[in-house]
């Protein structure tokens, strides 16, 4: 946690700048990533990954980190790993599950001596074993900073820990899942993990068979319509050594990449065998994704000027080690390459945006204060606008002071008409209200949060009594929720009039931020990771550049 400040600048920070809701988790596959029409540069994704966790030692999380074509020249990325309901540090104690210090690293793609660059690199990540009955676990893997002209087409992914202590004693067998980016050219394969809970006094021999109703199997890649290789069955040997068995097998699946879109295709692995005595399968069966990255290109114009209108959460407040506003790393208008904002993302196809974008959110704000800021974004004639606004209208002292859903709606109706008014070509994203009951749900059990948001007030409306299970709280909070999902339904009633807006169809109130996602100097608003995944929520929803 931050040094406290005093109470003064604190409860003027934070009592009026309200807009952490908007912290989103990374979802299921594919998470919220963004990804791009075509791959006319080489383009970087990481795909998803799963093991069971085993009672001790570690057992390594393997993300596949690749390029949809080889460069021709060096490409890195920068990466961090993320907690989500999976907590990681670099000391295995009691409620720690993985292997981190979580701070940013460098992953490359060096040149081989043919002049292109490697396509496939790894991330891998040890998760430590235990015998806790616990629930499966999740962390998230983030990309950002992409460097030798490479941009992103998928720049997250989720890491999956699967307890196996539930299904009683002996040796518990489990297959993971794994999801792979398809890509236009290079060499890649979904890689199967299957671990053992601990090592067997016997040898085990399974068989598997991978079966598929959406991908089609083919024993070359020239095969026309051929997604994946190798073979559909065969026998997977932990044979037995002076330590036991090994603990880990993995089952390469050659992908074939191409440049067709289409939808995302599955493949299924599914393991049986006649095991020893004390030796059970308790996860048989997995899914591998094939993850397409050839979408249609939109016609849409790059833009070269953009504005954000916006509250505290457009200005970073809090995401940086410092205490106060950010700029730098807000998900929208952001310079971080930490966060990849959305104004990173289209420099990078459209350099002359550069110089030519402004931050006209205000700390604090409400909605009736963007008619305000959407006449500045008209003043200074930009191509494209992004807006979120609500949290400041909900989040209140009392319920009694929330704005009413038809100012609401009228007041972002105004806004609107201002901005079609005086620059009707101009494009226009909306950022969906976040569902700040996630906020009171995940900070509830947490001392440090409660007493924040106690000591300075916050967010009131939603957060008093935040342990409370009585009636008159527990229907406080469906109320506020309810006002939330009520300004989101004005924000798509309005900006369906309107045909250079687009919504975000509810994606930021639908995701399920962590703890993590959140400041740990106020509990409110978006740490460094919250706002790296508003980027790429965001972006994947937005205009199709």
């Amino acid at each position: 946690m931050m040094p406290r400040r005093r109470r003064s600048a604190l409860v003027c920070a934070l009592a009026a700048c309200i807009a952490v809701g908007t912290t989103a988790r990374v979802g299921a596959v594919p998470p919220l990533t963004g990804p791009l029409p075509t791959c006319s540069v080489p383009c970087i994704s990481v795909g998803d990954a799963s093991v069971l966790e085993g009672d001790s030692g570690t057992r390594n999380l393997v993300f596949p980190v690749t390029l949809s074509k080889p460069a021709t020249s060096a490409v890195s990325v920068q990466y961090r790993i993320v907690n989500g309901s999976a907590i990681g540090s670099t000391k295995h104690i009691s409620g720690i599950d993985f292997n981190s210090n979580g701070v940013i690293k460098t992953l490359s793609f060096p040149v081989l001596a043919s002049g292109a660059t490697v396509t496939s690199k790894s991330i891998s990540v040890p998760v430590w074993g235990d015998t806790a009955i616990e629930p499966d676990e999740t962390f998230r893997v983030l990309l950002s900073n992409p460097t030798g002209g490479a941009r992103f087409s998928r720049p997250a992914a989720i890491g999956t820990i699967f307890d196996d202590d539930s299904s009683g004693a002996g040796t518990h067998i489990g297959v993971g899942d794994a999801s792979l980016v398809e890509g236009n050219a290079g060499n890649r394969q979904l890689s199967f993990p299957i671990s053992l809970s601990s090592s067997a006094a016997s040898a085990v021999t399974l068989n598997y068979a991978i079966t598929s109703t959406s991908a089609q199997w083919g024993a070359k890649a020239t095969v026309p319509g051929a997604d994946f290789g190798g073979k559909t069955s065969g026998t997977i040997k932990f044979p037995l050594g002076a330590n036991g068995t090994p603990v880990l097998k993995r089952l390469p699946i050659p992908v074939w990449p191409d440049a067709n879109s289409e939808s995302d295709e599955t493949i299924t692995l599914t393991i049986s065998g006649t095991l020893p005595p004390g030796v059970t399968i308790t996860r048989a069966s997995a899914t591998g994704t094939i993850i397409d990255d050839d979408g249609t290109p939109t016609s849409e114009p790059v833009p070269n000027s953009m504005a954000a209108l916006g509250d505290s959460m457009s200005r970073g407040f809090n995401a940086c080690p410092t205490f106060g506003e950010c700029v730098a790393s807000n998900w929208s208008t952001g310079t971080d390459p930490a966060v990849d904002s959305q104004y990173s993302r289209i420099l990078a196809v459209n350099p002359a945006i550069s110089g030519h974008v402004f931050n006209d959110a205000v700390s604090g704000a409400t909605e009736s204060n963007l008619v305000g800021q959407a006449t500045n974004a008209v003043n200074q004639g930009v191509d494209y606008i992004t807006i979120e606004m609500g949290g400041n209208d909900a989040c209140k002292q009392t319920e009694a002071q929330m704005t009413s859903v038809a100012n609401y709606q009228s007041q972002f109706q105004a806004a609107l008409n201002t901005i079609a008014t005086g620059l009707p070509n101009a494009r226009v994203f909306v950022a969906s209200v976040p569902d700040i009951k996630q906020l009171w749900f995940v900070g509830k059990d947490n001392a440090n949060a409660r007493n924040v948001w106690s000591t300075f007030g916050i967010c009131q409306s939603m957060v008093a009594n935040p342990q409370s299970t009585a009636p008159a709280d527990v229907d406080r909070r469906d109320r506020v929720q309810q006002r939330v999902i009520d300004y989101n339904t004005a924000l798509a009633t309005v900006c369906a009039q309107f045909t250079h807006c687009r919504f975000d169809n509810n994606l930021i109130f639908d995701t399920k931020f962590e703890l993590s996602d959140v400041s740990s100097a106020d509990y409110f608003h978006p740490s460094l990771s919250g706002q790296t995944e508003l980027a790429i929520g965001t972006y994947g929803v937005g205009w199709n550049w």
